[in-house]
């Protein structure tokens, strides 16, 4: 099921925190969603955590690949593709240029449902993938490091995403691995990182003390960087998290209770007179923003899911 992307976002502004979403960003959303049109599976925002960061930027997940045509090219009738695709997000900075905005565009493999591709994710594959997203001369000046991070990953690390900032200048790839946790700082350095200090491991140790694994993302370009963000996405763990992010300063305590209280079910109707619909409010994982040997930033992804209501049941 799709749904509209412009006036599903209105039906959730009255229920935006304040504290996370300020009147200036709220506008600018809805300015986005009204320039990007068309439909989707569901939609969140990436809100930054920090006192006076009020930038929000929008995603989108697409119900099906061929719904991602316009950016997307021959991913959606690349059939035979190993790893395979699961699902396509889309995300439209805040600062992108409107009227047309253009979107980040990022292809969630299927690394867990799918035998073959658990196995390994083949670099060839990933360039084929990479070639639906970008021109053939562009992805040639990125091939060097991206073969790189193919070749230097640990024993069972996988690469779960890999995407193009499309709305960013320059235009960089973008991969998500994950790996074992203490495989992260020897990795990151392989590849041409060195900024995995003593300070940055012990911020992400009190995130996820006794972690086994972490998820990594980090862009390519001629080279890795300048930023990696590292996610925490242990649903019992995120109150923790969050309380250690406001000890850090990288959080204040109104977003951290803010973020807290995303979760829940919200009752809308898209028209006036139209079905009542349910949508179901989550908060998929948190990251923190590493740069120069330090923590500098923390964010959390907060997502939408629309969906029928049950019949009978009145909205608010």
């Amino acid at each position: 099921m799709t749904w509209p992307l412009a006036e599903s976002l209105r039906a959730t502004v009255p229920g935006l925190s304040r504290a996370l979403f300020t009147s200036r960003a709220v506008e600018r959303l809805v300015s986005i969603a009204d320039a990007a049109r068309g439909s989707m599976e569901a939609f969140g925002f990436e809100c930054r955590l920090g006192r006076s960061a009020e930038r929000v930027d929008l995603g989108l997940r697409l119900a099906k690949l061929e719904g991602a045509e316009r950016w997307v090219g021959s991913v959606g009738r690349s059939r035979g593709l190993r790893p395979p695709v699961s699902s396509v997000f889309l995300e439209y900075d805040s600062e992108n240029s409107l009227p047309s905005p253009v979107p980040s565009i990022f292809l969630v493999l299927d690394v867990d449902g799918n035998a073959a591709a658990k196995r390994t994710v083949r670099p060839a594959a990933v360039k084929r993938l990479l070639l639906s997203l970008m021109e053939p001369e562009r992805l040639a000046r990125r091939e060097n490091a991206l073969a790189l991070c193919f070749a230097r990953l640990p024993r069972k690390a996988r690469v779960r995403v890999l995407g193009i900032m499309r709305g960013r200048s320059p235009l960089v790839g973008r991969l998500s691995v994950s790996l074992p946790a203490r495989d992260a700082g020897d990795y990151l350095r392989d590849i041409g990182w060195p900024y995995w200090s003593r300070e940055v491991a012990l911020v992400v140790n009190r995130l996820a003390p006794r972690a086994e694994s972490l998820t990594i993302d980090f862009d390519v370009g001629a080279k890795i960087g300048p930023k990696v963000g590292v996610h925490f996405s242990s649903a019992s763990a995120r109150s923790r998290v969050l309380d250690t992010l406001v000890a850090l300063g990288l959080c204040t305590p109104a977003k951290a209770r803010a973020v807290l209280a995303w979760p829940r079910v919200m009752k809308v109707r898209l028209s006036k007179h139209g079905w009542p619909y349910r949508f179901e409010r989550y908060l998929n994982h948190l990251k923190v923003t590493c740069a120069g040997g330090t923590v500098c930033e923390a964010k959390a992804y907060l997502g939408v899911e629309p969906g029928f209501a049950l019949l009978g049941w009145t909205t608010d």
